[in-house]
């Protein structure tokens, strides 16, 4: 089964493709999904996307996948979430961070607003989680320049340490339900990732029933410097083991759920995603066979177990 999706942020009029009511792209001739060449063209841009279907069997643990934004499931972990959908677990995605400013809108030719903004990026991870058949959550807290930090990546004030206090109780409290849960790892030392890592790890030894996986994000992995820094940081305060998961026949999924997030990528469409996706699934695969690992197959994605050391 197979169904198409055109994303709420584009428009047909006529021989015009408009991005939230601004040309995107002209035609010579009126938009017809009937036009062998229009058709490809609105998949290939994203504009439009299959929605495919997940086979699942039938298993009942509880997954919750916690993003500090917007699109970093979508990006860093989604080979793990179709794994674990295939296996048949109940997952839902927990966004902690949804205020931002406009700077990080890339669409500089568009006027919005910061509430518009907000809402755009709900409805993506909403239509993320529509795709998947999986639940979805949001705290709406403000991200880190919302929190009087100048850049995102100085380092952590009195208002952050508080927040990872008030996060860590939410959390205990909300992982009673579950059974798996995965957070973000810190590359790159982003100040909202720091507090969700954090905030976990400060609850994770009271829940030696849980299973703890820590994902690595990108873009920023993709600074192996920053990447190995922040896994032997990690590494010093708890056992971590990688998990190396086998994503070929998933990456056009994988590029479809990621082109969602239209409002992020003003310079990529989903043939240009889905070649991203290739390129870093291929590099993780080759720095594990640098390691020694005998992995089948060119395409893998990466988690990192939390080992119980008890």
């Amino acid at each position: 089964m197979t169904n198409n999706i055109l994303l709420k942020h584009f428009t047909l009029v006529g021989n015009e493709i408009l991005f939230l009511d601004t040309t995107y792209l002209k035609l010579d001739n009126s938009i017809n999904l009937s036009n062998p060449f229009h058709k490809k063209l609105l998949f290939d841009e994203g504009i439009i996307i299959t929605k495919k279907e997940i086979i699942k069997k039938n298993s009942r643990k509880k997954v919750l996948i916690i993003e500090p934004h917007l699109d970093d499931c979508a990006l860093s972990c989604t080979g793990y979430l179709i794994k674990s959908l295939k296996s048949g677990n109940k997952i839902t995605l927990l966004n902690i961070f949804s205020k931002g400013k406009l700077n990080s809108f890339p669409w500089k030719n568009i006027n919005i607003s910061e509430q518009k903004y907000e809402n755009l990026r709900l409805y993506e991870a909403k239509t993320f989680c529509d795709y998947l058949e999986i639940n979805f959550i949001s705290f709406k807290l403000k991200q880190a320049t919302k929190r009087n930090h100048d850049s995102p990546f100085s380092a952590l004030n009195k208002i952050d340490q508080k927040l990872i206090y008030e996060l860590s109780k939410k959390f205990s409290k909300l992982i009673e339900n579950y059974d798996i849960i995965l957070y973000p790892g810190g590359v790159q030392e982003h100040i909202d990732h720091i507090v969700v890592y954090e905030a976990i790890s400060l609850i994770e030894k009271s829940h030696p029933e849980k299973k703890f996986i820590v994902y690595e994000e990108y873009p920023y992995a993709s600074n192996k410097i920053a990447f190995q820094g922040r896994i032997k940081k990690i590494s010093e305060n708890k056992k971590i083991k990688p998990k190396y998961i086998p994503v070929r026949n998933n990456l056009e999924i994988m590029a479809n759920l990621a082109i969602i997030y239209r409002s992020q990528f003003d310079d990529i469409n989903n043939i240009q995603m889905l070649a991203l996706f290739q390129d870093r699934c291929r590099a993780i695969t080759q720095e594990g066979i640098s390691q020694g690992l005998k992995l089948k197959g060119e395409f893998h994605q990466r988690i990192y177990e939390v080992q119980n050391e008890n």
